[in-house]
């Protein structure tokens, strides 16, 4: 199946994809009109739901990306973005409030201003982030009039926070959030996996062997042949 997403008010520079006769053989299953795009573009819908999106710019790919990404999964970047910023808590109560510690605690919302400060340095990466956030806000708009469906996690836990529309609890993005979700992709793919033990290790290397017998052997076996060696230790 395909997905087309029109501007809502068609720039006339803007033209389509040189030949989008393959796209257009696939069958249409939805269209949307998105708010800033500068050209239309198509999400082809591969096995298991996996948007392949083909647009003008890179702009406009993150706006249909954000737009597609919070469509199916607005709850997980909602708490990815919470984690970083220590506002877990804000919406889950309690329960959040560890992880709101800790996130402040090992400085998440420090390395989430330093991304915000390099996405407004950078013209090329803070229009991109702008526009995956307005893709992600163009779905909140759509789920809180009610021309999508609000995210289930949210239709279930609107009654238990005292909400009687789910819509109440979906909160817009803006570029720092974008930075939040960054410093949360840090965070697990780095800090997280032991990467700053390592380096904590890797500090104490020239020392390691300090006064002991054979102590520039030992200094040089321990880099040479255990640090150094990325090959698995069993075949």
């Amino acid at each position: 199946p395909i997905l087309v997403l029109a501007p809502c008010h068609k720039n006339k520079d803007a033209t389509v994809p040189d030949d989008p006769s393959p796209l257009l053989g696939v069958d249409e299953t939805g269209s949307w009109s998105l708010p800033g795009l500068h050209g239309e573009a198509y999400a082809v819908l591969a096995e298991g739901n996996i948007p392949y999106v083909y647009a003008q710019d890179r702009e406009d790919l993150a706006r249909v990306a954000g737009f597609l990404v919070a469509r199916d999964r607005f709850f997980m970047i909602d708490m990815i973005r919470r984690l970083a910023e220590g506002r877990v808590s804000e919406l889950l109560g309690d329960a959040g409030l560890s992880a709101d510690q800790e996130s402040r605690g090992i400085g998440m919302t420090r390395v989430t201003d330093r991304y915000l400060s390099q996405f407004d340095a950078d013209p090329e990466w803070g229009p991109v982030m702008d526009a995956y956030a307005a893709g992600v806000n163009a779905y909140v708009e759509q789920a809180k009039s009610g021309d999508l469906p609000a995210p289930s996690e949210y239709v279930t836990l609107a009654p238990v926070l005292g909400k009687v529309d789910p819509g109440e609890l979906m909160i817009p993005f803006d570029r720092r959030d974008m930075a939040a979700v960054a410093a949360t992709l840090t965070y697990n793919l780095g800090f997280e996996t032991t990467d700053v033990g390592r380096a904590a290790s890797w500090d104490l290397l020239p020392t390691l062997f300090a006064g002991a017998p054979l102590e520039q052997e030992r200094t040089a076996g321990g880099l040479d042949d255990i640090w150094n060696r990325v090959e698995p230790g069993y075949p």
